[in-house]
């Protein structure tokens, strides 16, 4: 799991770890099950349980991760469910091994929903789907807002206002240019997947053997649908690389006929070289042999192969991650007397003291003596949006100026 999660700290987030390559990876290991399980010559009672056992677990620890990865798993568990069930009636027939499944599902799930309701009073924020009578809950129409806004800034970044863009289609033209602006994320997959599909058309007619094994197609219904619901939810192009990947892939491996484990497992493994590439660009690479040889400072060469070089303070002491800039606050003094710290200008802050909040809200205070005890709005207002992303922000006067 280490090697699953030390990565994403290379990008620089240190505060905030991206998911994005937990999730690529995660994407990759749970395809590459769901390909076993198709493709096993043997169906073997055991094999069979082995499979969507580490199907299971890894489908509920990828949701807990990141919540628009629920389309793919969900889809691989419906298949594999099915596709096992009908091989071997009588394996879900044992009730202990049921609930070995439900546990493995749970023992997940179930935490991190917990987890959800402490934080924000909802199992899956920002979805106001099912929430809790807690006296910390976020407002529901500020969970709604922040919804909006996501499903807006995933369109068209940098927009003013979620209304324009969630109420008409002008997003589409700008969100084209910038999907394809990026030609391993999307497109490299997408001319994998039309050579593969052609390919295995073009030999479906004269090839018996091929027919054999159009089984295998189930593979590519996961990528596809979880593509559908991407554009559908939060289309930006580097949440649905995974997916793209897996669709280019899977064809190019059903196209072989009667793919074996190896050339599957050897085609899996083909995204982590592009994705490589999108952590530490291979330009990079030159330019940061360059830095040693000429500087003499292998910290500054390690530094530079960050994706995020703009962000890294070249210096001695930086070595592989950088300083996070420090910006200046100020404190905002709510109706109850609690000390909020905010951003005198702009909407960015890598390392604020606490509490910090990009938007105060004059009604909150503690719901006890320390910080410990979380955060009440008092008293609370369901119609008050306060949480979110805004043009403008509360106004009053600003007590202290911090450096």
């Amino acid at each position: 799991m280490g090697n699953v999660f030390f990565p994403c700290l290379l990008l620089g987030n240190l505060s905030s770890p991206s998911p994005d390559l937990p999730i690529f990876l995660f994407s990759i290991i749970l395809a590459g099950h769901f390909l076993g399980l198709l493709e096993d010559p043997e169906r073997s009672y055991q094999n069979l349980r082995s499979r969507i056992v580490h199907i299971i677990i890894f489908a509920a620890a990828g949701i807990t991760i990141k919540l628009n990865f629920i389309f793919f798993a969900s889809s691989v568990v419906f298949i594999s469910l099915l596709f096992t069930a009908k091989t071997d009636k009588t394996i879900f027939s044992e009730k202990s091994f049921q609930l070995k499944l439900i546990l493995c599902s749970a023992t997940f799930l179930i935490v991190w929903m917990v987890r959800g309701v402490i934080l924000s009073g909802y199992i899956a924020y920002p979805f106001p789907w099912v929430s809790f009578p807690v006296e910390w809950k976020i407002p529901f129409a500020s969970v709604v807002n922040m919804a909006n806004w996501i499903a807006a800034w995933n369109r068209l970044p940098g927009v003013r206002h979620w209304d324009q863009v969630l109420n008409n289609w002008n997003w589409l033209e700008p969100w084209l240019t910038n999907l394809f602006a990026d030609p391993f994320a999307i497109l490299i997959p997408l001319i994998l997947a039309t050579i593969g599909l052609s390919i295995f058309l073009a030999m479906y007619r004269y090839r018996k053997r091929q027919a054999q094994h159009r089984f295998l197609l189930l593979f590519l219904i996961p990528p596809v649908f979880s593509i559908i619901c991407w554009f559908f939810t939060a289309p930006a192009p580097r949440f649905a690389s995974p997916f793209f990947w897996l669709l280019g892939l899977g064809a190019l491996a059903i196209s072989c006929g009667n793919p074996s484990a190896k050339s599957a497992k050897i085609l899996i493994m083909v995204p982590f070289v592009f994705l490589l590439n999108f952590f530490i660009p291979f330009s990079n690479v030159k330019e940061a042999a360059h830095i040693a040889v000429t500087q003499k400072s292998l910290p500054k060469a390690l530094s530079y192969l960050n994706r995020k070089t703009e962000m890294i303070l070249m210096t001695d002491k930086a070595f592989l991650f950088y300083y996070p800039p420090r910006v200046p606050v100020v404190i905002y003094k709510t109706d109850w007397g609690l000390d909020l710290f905010t951003l005198k200008k702009g909407d960015q802050s890598w390392d604020p003291p606490l509490p910090f909040t990009l938007y105060p809200h004059p009604k909150l205070r503690l719901r006890g003596t320390s910080l410990q005890d979380g955060f009440m709005i008092d008293p609370p207002d369901p119609g008050d949006p306060s949480v979110g992303m805004h043009e403008e922000r509360i106004t009053k006067k600003w007590i202290l100026t911090v450096p």
